[in-house]
């Protein structure tokens, strides 16, 4: 059977798979009656932004939430809340979404990286150790595609050394490490809401802490400057979240572990049916994790599909097959943050980052409602590449 790729018929007939997110009519009613309701003199203390925050410090299990705009200005406040001094760093994982970085560097700090684990993608604890100095204020757990990272080993590099766990779980909205969630695993942490998240508010992020200091100061970025007895008593962003969405939210958060269920159920479909091709290694979720599973992301082992000698071009050529058969699929980094212009580090630092920059696809398509029907559609394209893997060698 011809490939895709090379003008065969595409596997995968259009339209299977359901877009994310799911909508209700609950959630459409919600956001009618929310703009109608709209004015100039209710917008700023909106009483639904207050609801939602208190819904989603409870569903995470959190003393506080502070609600923002984004993801991003979630991890710019809570870094502000770490009182940075241009002397200070603050240690992130190398393979990230680069906003974590660029946080550091518009707070004032220094950045230093890290490398990952190999399996769970995840910040790797002894290459965390080695790069923890005297300076080091901070450290940065990016959950990556919703997989808790090893708090256990976190927490033993960091003990009694009076570092900041800002968790970086924008990715992780019901994700768990030995029970307990993702957002209050640490110190203070950030999430977002964009629509492509398992939370999605079309927008926004927040702040979940135990730390009322940590919450206070993070606040502070969030608000207009403060004029108080004619003084104004700091320089303060337009961060705030608004009625609109969270009125969205307050009814998403119902159905999120439902959600999450049917995103768990496929993902361990797929890791089953997919263990007969062993040039596909996915993402490790540890026994003590319950991953939120954002996307299902796996690597190619080049060495097993034997195509090409070099990693990222048997990568490529796999998943523009792949997408050929009518799998959305990509390639979420495509560098390491550290060889970002920002930074011009050598890749060589940090080389299971670097391996996973050329290795990784994602499929985006576990999420609710689609079933083990487009699960089955995706491994019959897997399939039916791995059986023509020859032909793979003629993409230009």
């Amino acid at each position: 059977m011809m490939l895709a790729v090379l003008g065969g018929k595409p596997i995968v007939p259009e339209n299977s798979f359901y877009t994310w997110p799911n909508v209700t009519g609950a959630e459409v009613k919600s956001l009618v009656e929310k703009f109608r309701s709209l004015s100039f003199s209710n917008y700023k203390l909106d009483s639904d932004v207050t609801i939602f925050e208190k819904k989603f410090n409870e569903y995470i299990g959190s003393k506080y939430c502070l609600t923002l705009n984004s993801g991003t200005a979630a991890i710019y406040s809570a870094l502000l809340a770490c009182d940075l001094k241009s002397s200070d760093n603050v240690v992130i994982p190398a393979y990230s979404f680069f906003s974590a970085a660029t946080a550091v560097l518009n707070v004032g700090a220094k950045v230093k990286f890290c490398d990952v684990d190999l399996e769970t993608f995840n910040i790797n604890p002894e290459n965390l150790n080695e790069q923890i100095d005297e300076n080091t204020k901070a450290v940065i757990l990016v959950h990556i595609f919703g997989n808790p990272c090893d708090m256990d080993q976190i927490y033993e590099c960091t003990k009694n050394k009076n570092i900041i766990l800002v968790e970086d779980a924008c990715q992780a909205h019901g994700a768990t490490y030995k029970g307990k969630k993702a957002g209050n695993l640490g110190d203070i942490a950030a999430f977002s809401f964009h629509i492509s998240k398992n939370l999605p508010i079309a927008e926004g992020g927040a702040i979940t802490t135990n730390n009322l200091r940590l919450r206070d100061k993070a606040a502070k970025a969030n608000m207009f400057p403060n004029y108080i007895q004619d003084k104004y008593t700091n320089l303060g962003h337009n961060f705030k979240f608004n009625g609109l969405f969270a009125a969205v939210g307050i009814e998403r958060l119902k159905n999120i572990e439902i959600y999450n269920q049917r995103r768990q159920e496929n993902r361990d479909y797929l890791v089953d049916k997919l263990k007969i091709f062993d040039f596909i290694v996915p993402q490790k979720i540890t026994e003590e994790a319950v991953s939120s599973n954002t996307m299902f992301v796996f690597r190619i082992d080049h060495t097993k599909l034997g195509i090409s000698d070099s990693l990222v071009d048997s990568r490529n050529r796999f998943m523009l097959a792949l997408h050929h058969e009518g799998i959305h699929c990509g390639v979420w980094l495509d560098k390491t943050v550290p060889e970002m212009e920002w930074f011009k580090q050598e890749s060589s630092l940090y080389p299971k980052a670097k391996i996973l920059t050329e290795s990784t696809i994602y499929i985006s398509g576990i999420h609710y409602p689609n079933s083990k029907l487009q699960m089955n559609l995706i491994i019959k394209a897997i399939e039916k590449i791995a059986n023509n893997c020859d032909e793979l060698k003629k993409i230009k």
